[in-house]
């Protein structure tokens, strides 16, 4: 007993010597063979899912390949033009369209300032009763001042003759489409030459809260024009203006609201609004200069007035208009 006890003794200490009867650690498995059978690369056109990573590897290879356009592929690039943009506010594009935009409307006005020149020869002199009266108000653009009259005179060229109007009168080159007379002036010029005969500006139309009619110095247009005999005619301009819906013709004189300075966003300037063609209105505009006391909407469907085709010269013909100052209106006062 006591020989098989020293036997077990020996046989463990042996067994633990070599290791015997340590449990042996689990061999690491070989890889699994994956049971996903192996997939083509996708892109996302073919793929739901795709990690921001592999993205960024797809792009890389499609700008490298010519593949995504309008991007640069400098990230040099990328830092100046975000840089550029975050000191400006303006990314190099809108720059480019902003000068397009200068470009542009300095073009639009060098071909209508040549124009208007060659319409100022063709108009020729005002017709008045004393030319040695009037007094040129400036000097490229066909505007006087009777101080004597106490009158404005201009010269223009009939452009519509059987038309809607939202105009009686507009400058050159904005919207004849839509009045009777275009005149080759500077509107901002014109309402310094009321001022000089002692018209009062006004404001123009207020919509809001409420309609508001402009509100100014009344002021009467006479035109004066030579038939195909070449004898001179004079009529008042409302009565080459009729109202759609009575047959009837205009019974009211103009105000002189004076338009509005407004900056222009694109160049920084302020612009005289009524140079865009709101110069002596039939229709309400918040821009006009010379606007009716009276409401007569702007819009297309229900304009109020059309030209007279019975009574309005033929398109072309030279209109001498005089204005001058009936009774002052007033500005409200707050």
């Amino acid at each position: 007993m006591r020989s098989r006890l020293v036997f077990l003794v020996a046989g463990l200490l042996f067994c633990l010597s070599c290791g015997c009867s340590k449990q042996q650690e689990p061999a690491k498995p070989a890889p699994k063979a994956s049971t996903t059978v192996a997939q083509p690369v996708q892109t996302p056109s073919s793929t739901a899912e795709e990690n921001a990573y592999d993205r960024y590897l797809r792009e890389e290879k499609e700008r490298k390949a010519g593949v995504v356009k309008n991007e640069p592929v400098d990230s040099k690039e990328k830092e100046v033009e975000a840089a550029e943009t975050a000191s400006t506010g303006t990314d190099s594009s809108q720059k480019t369209d902003e000068q397009s935009y200068e470009d542009m409307l300095k073009e639009w006005e060098k071909k209508r300032q040549e124009e208007m020149k060659k319409l100022i020869e063709k108009l020729g002199a005002p017709l008045v009763d004393d030319v040695n009266s009037l007094i040129r108000f400036h000097e490229t653009t066909p505007l006087w001042v009777d101080p004597k009259a106490k009158t404005v005179v201009m010269v223009s060229e009939v452009c519509q003759t059987d038309a809607p109007l939202e105009m009686f009168a507009c400058t050159y080159g904005t919207k004849e489409h839509e009045a009777i007379l275009s005149v080759p002036t500077v509107a901002k010029n014109v309402h310094a030459a009321l001022l000089a005969i002692g018209a009062e500006a006004g404001h123009p139309v207020r919509f809001q809260p409420k309609y508001s009619p402009a509100t100014g110095s009344e002021i009467e247009i006479v035109v004066r024009w030579k038939d195909a005999q070449g004898k001179t005619q004079t009529a008042n301009a409302r009565d080459w203006v009729k109202n759609f819906h009575t047959g009837k013709w205009l019974d009211v004189n103009w105000v002189f609201g004076g338009s509005l300075l407004q900056k222009d966003e694109a160049t920084g300037k302020s612009i005289y609004r009524a140079e865009g063609g709101d110069f002596i209105c039939v229709s309400n505009f918040g821009s006009a200069m010379l606007d009716l006391p009276i409401e007569s909407t702007e819009q297309n469907a229900n304009l109020l007035f059309k030209a007279d085709k019975d009574r309005v010269p033929p398109k072309g013909t030279p209109v001498t208009m005089i204005l001058s100052v009936k009774k002052p209106i007033k500005p409200e006062t707050k």
